[in-house]
């Protein structure tokens, strides 16, 4: 049996660039990873025998599943066919539909575990492949830390790790649709197409130079027109200290940054217990960011396979 985590992810910024002629929005954000994790558990089984299970009822289990479809891919586009079959089974602790990531996180841990489990010797550029098919985010995760998404996300450019911080994550009762979202998002952008310039963040901008100025989530104004709470909530956040607050991808859980050192860092449990108590159903999670380093040895050199 393989036991790996599965990392969350926190868009310290998205910015909406415009529409792509595959219908996609085009986009240009910084990927960070968290602590926060599930787990998961591969087991081998009898050749063409793909089960994937999860403790969540809320996360399909089938097809729907972004880590049975990961399998598939495999499976399919390996000659001869994998010497054996695997089961999978995920014990969540990333909030579903929260826009932490934790289904495409699953994917990714699933295209690696499952290509040395059947002995593929896949070159990375096939395997970032194979996850850009699975979903925008997934390429990421086969890199995490700190990177750069540009495209649909998709295409990954790792970047020096951010100073580790501490976040805490507002996780909403109720989910974001995320398709809804961007829908209303590329509204918003072609009504204000002509003449105005959507603003770029600068790499320059990370952490050590000029703080935190560049967190910013062009999606939450469009998340925010089903859902009122979302703006409240970053604003409460900062209010309690963070450094800088946003929405988790497009939704529904909002983030705050919170420094070693910061006057907000020694608050963070007495936030927590405010959040809860002024948010009824909020659901609160403190977790940190993690370096490139440590990601690539929780996913590459602890596999074991």
């Amino acid at each position: 049996m393989i036991r790996l985590p599965s990392f969350a992810k926190i868009n310290l910024c998205l910015e909406l660039l415009g529409e792509r002629p595959d219908g996609y929005a085009e986009i240009r954000t910084i990927f960070q990873s968290l602590r926060l994790a599930d787990e998961m558990t591969f087991e081998r089984a009898p050749a063409g025998v793909l089960e994937v299970s999860c403790d969540d009822p809320d996360v399909p289990s089938g097809e729907e599943n972004l880590v049975w479809q990961s399998a598939r891919l495999l499976m399919e586009g390996h000659s001869p066919s994998p010497p054996a079959g695997a089961r999978i089974a995920i014990r969540k602790k990333i909030p579903a539909g929260a826009g932490l990531g934790g289904g495409s996180s699953n994917a990714a841990v699933a295209l690696v575990v499952l290509a040395r489990l059947w002995k593929m010797n896949l070159p990375a550029g096939r395997l970032l492949d194979l996850a850009a098919r699975v979903g925008s985010d997934v390429p990421f995760f086969l890199h995490g830390g700190t990177a750069l998404g540009l495209g649909r996300g998709d295409e990954v450019y790792p970047l020096p790790d951010i100073d580790e911080t501490d976040v805490l994550i507002a996780v909403p009762p109720f989910r974001i649709r995320t398709a809804e979202t961007y829908s209303r998002a590329r509204m918003r952008l072609t009504a204000r197409s002509g003449g105005h310039t959507i603003r770029r963040f600068a790499l320059r901008s990370l952490p050590g130079e000029t703080g935190y100025s560049y967190v910013i989530n062009e999606l939450e104004p469009a998340a925010s027109q089903e859902r009122d709470m979302l703006p409240a909530l970053r604003r409460r956040l900062v209010e309690l200290g963070a450094e800088a607050a946003a929405l988790c991808g497009s939704g529904s859980a909002v983030f705050g940054l919170f420094p070693d050192g910061s006057p907000g860092c020694g608050r963070l449990e007495e936030a927590r217990g405010l959040l809860s108590r002024e948010f009824p159903g909020l659901r609160t999670l403190r977790s940190r960011t993690l370096r490139a380093a440590d990601y690539y040895e929780a996913l590459y050199e602890s596999a074991g396979v």
